[in-house]
């Protein structure tokens, strides 16, 4: 038998050593930069998005079995068993093909390999998810105009009945386009570690569930800040169509309100 392996070449073995050039996967597990192909890389990024999408399935089973009443509302109405056939297939392809190809692509090509401060990671992703509800806004707003609403009209037909398993039955376009496109705009602008990636993406995959969670009306409206979407502020938007854009993170809608209503108050003083 061989000498046993020392203590920097088990560390090697198992990828533990660090160095300037490591970059990191899921939760900071480390992979080196300079041995690590793009293929790997992308593996790690595939998994780190399996994670989330499956945390996401685990959250939404559940607030889908505490929604049972409105599950069978929407089971009993006309075409409801093939519309929530639909809708179980929608999350299936979202989570598990179009989220991950899109997750994978940043983390290989728009994220820094380096190891960033926890304060720097941190600030990098509450950049990210101001400009994922932002873009989220911009392109929610634009598919409520007639020209684009076929793009969204899937995810209003559960207007009556709205069940945790509406939040990623939404269509291919409308899926890259408002929900994964404003992950690449702010990937190229704040250049995050995969920590940051990864945690921003959670935040906003798991709150999404929960703004489509019915029974979480009266609490969201306790609990959750003015600047944040609660569950009642998106239940009012599917069933009146036209107020609440904002999902499923910080609530742009009343920002922009508090904003304007603060140069018109300023405004009037002056007058």
């Amino acid at each position: 038998m061989g000498s046993p392996l020392s203590a920097a070449e088990l560390q090697a073995f198992l990828g533990l050593a660090g160095g300037a050039n490591e970059s990191f996967g899921f939760l900071g597990m480390p992979r080196d930069a300079n041995t690590t192909t793009t293929s790997a890389i992308t593996s790690w990024a595939v998994y780190d998005s399996l994670c989330i999408s499956g945390g996401s399935l685990v959250l939404l089973l559940a607030a889908e079995l505490a929604s049972l009443s409105s599950v069978r509302g929407v089971l009993r109405q006309h075409g409801g068993r093939e519309l929530y056939a639909t809708a179980v297939i929608y999350n299936l392809v979202n989570f598990f093909i179009i989220g991950p190809i899109t997750y994978a692509f940043a983390t290989t090509f728009l994220c820094t390999s380096e190891r960033k401060t926890l304060l720097s990671s941190v600030s990098t992703g509450i950049g990210l998810l101001l400009v994922h509800a932002l873009g989220y806004y911009l392109a929610h707003f634009a598919m409520h105009t007639k020209s684009l609403y076929w793009a969204h009209r899937f995810h209003h037909r559960f207007n009556t009945h709205i069940v945790p398993m509406a939040a990623n039955a939404v269509t291919f376009s409308e899926y890259v386009i408002a929900y994964m496109l404003p992950f690449i705009v702010g990937c190229l602008l704040f250049n995050p570690d995969v920590p940051a990636l990864f945690g921003t993406a959670s935040v906003i995959s798991f709150n999404n569930i929960l703004i489509h969670t019915p029974g979480l009306d009266e609490l969201s409206r306790r609990i959750v800040p003015w600047w944040g979407v609660s569950t009642y502020d998106h239940t009012e938007h599917h069933r009146r169509l036209t107020t609440n854009y904002a999902a499923p993170t910080i609530n742009i809608d009343k920002i922009l309100a508090a904003i304007v209503g603060s140069r018109s108050e300023k405004a009037g003083k002056f007058s």
